[in-house]
């Protein structure tokens, strides 16, 4: 026994019934907002109120450990904490006080190959500005380091490159100008002893 199926189209009446009830189904919730409002996020905490201008914070809790392998090495703040993995102390106080490395002048050998991890979080209420936070590392410096500090100027031996007439070849000439330098002098007898 065979069965024939048999194909209709379906007449006008049906298409317009089902034209009907596929608009009712996409129309009326969006008319009444149901479909086009998307459910309620949580709201998070918003973004932190910035530190008092006037407040002079210091850390109120960083850990600093001596850091035996390589990485990844960046000074950075997110929020109200403050990250500086394997860094040297040179890198610090050169993020402190706004310095190239080449500008610190004395202290131990130690001061650029020792590498460290640095956490910490400050005790004043709000989101540091970033001169905040350089005076912040720079308690930090003095209290866990014992850095003692002075500034002075002095001439130092740059490299400039001098466009000289078409007769003459380009060539580097010696340019003396002052600058700025840091003079550490740190205790390191004492910052030694604690680490071995």
């Amino acid at each position: 026994m065979t069965i024939n199926h048999v194909v209709r189209n379906p007449k006008f009446g049906r298409k317009l019934l089902l034209v009907a009830a596929a608009w009712m189904v996409i129309a009326v919730p969006m008319t009444y907002g149901q479909a086009s409002t998307a459910p309620a996020k949580p709201e998070g905490p918003g973004p932190l109120p910035a530190m008092a201008a006037d407040a002079d914070p210091s850390f109120e809790v960083a850990t600093i450990k001596p850091r035996l392998g390589g990485g990844l090495k960046a000074i950075g703040m997110r929020g109200r904490n403050f990250h500086a993995p394997n860094s040297t102390l040179s890198e610090l106080i050169g993020f402190a006080y706004g310095l190239q490395s080449k500008r610190i002048v004395g202290g131990p050998v130690w001061l650029d190959k020792d590498r460290f991890d640095i956490d910490g979080i400050p005790d004043a209420v709000g989101q540091p500005s970033t001169s905040q936070w350089k005076a912040i590392v720079r308690k930090l410096i003095a209290d866990c380091f014992n850095l003692k500090f002075h500034q002075e100027t002095q001439e130092l031996a740059v490299f400039a490159h001098a466009v000289l007439p078409p007769t003459v070849a380009r060539s580097m000439v010696f340019r003396f100008r002052r600058a700025s330098i840091l003079i550490c002098r740190i205790c390191s007898r004492q910052f030694r002893s604690n680490w071995g």
